[in-house]
């Protein structure tokens, strides 16, 4: 099988979510103020592959990438985990030989939101392999080269913090509604 193209994958190019494979020598990031909520970019022997999501829908939770760069020198396979606010795991982004492929290798990563149907296929494709770090998610690149034994540049991640940020979001909710309350009774004073 030349390409694994998911049902999260196959929605995600449909609705122009950015997957793609191309000869390139330096990563190619998105402008700051495209960001994504979730996204990869591995990059080997030239070839340079990404994964970018803006959507928090279960299509837009999870890729899983077959056939990809070939196998650098040293390289370790294995997962590393993205946790959310200090608390315990909620993404995960591995990169592995590629068993349909020899020679090559297979790059996934899977959120939080992410369907059954994906997290089985992740399961499936990279649950045996050893964890090999932890990152906080931050909502900006995070270069996770090292965790692989690779230099610099070779494995981007971005991931969404959503638990700080709905929490940012309700303390400035609840801020506003006890601006108001105590408005009200002001003028009912």
């Amino acid at each position: 099988m030349k390409k694994l193209l998911t049902t999260a994958s196959a929605f995600a190019l449909a609705v122009g979510l950015f997957a793609s494979a191309s000869a390139s020598a330096a990563p190619v990031f998105p402008p700051p103020s495209a960001i994504p909520l979730d996204g990869f970019q591995v990059q080997a022997g030239g070839i340079l592959i990404s994964w970018l999501s803006f959507v928090e829908t279960p299509f837009g939770e999870s890729n899983l990438n077959i056939n990809g760069p070939i196998i650098p020198a040293g390289f370790v396979a294995g997962i590393v985990e993205m946790t959310e606010g200090g608390g315990g795991p909620s993404d995960f982004f591995a990169i592995a030989p590629d068993v349909a492929n020899p020679g090559q290798l297979a790059v996934g990563m899977i959120s939080d939101g992410a369907a059954q149907s994906d997290i089985d296929i992740f399961s499936a494709l990279f649950g045996g392999l050893p964890i090999l770090g932890s990152i906080e998610e931050t909502n900006q690149w995070q270069d996770v080269s090292a965790f692989y034994n690779q230099d610099p540049g070779f494995a981007y991640v971005v991931s969404d913090a959503e638990p700080v940020s709905w929490g940012i979001l309700g303390i400035g909710l609840l801020g506003l509604g006890v601006a108001r309350r105590r408005r009200t009774q002001k003028n009912l004073a």
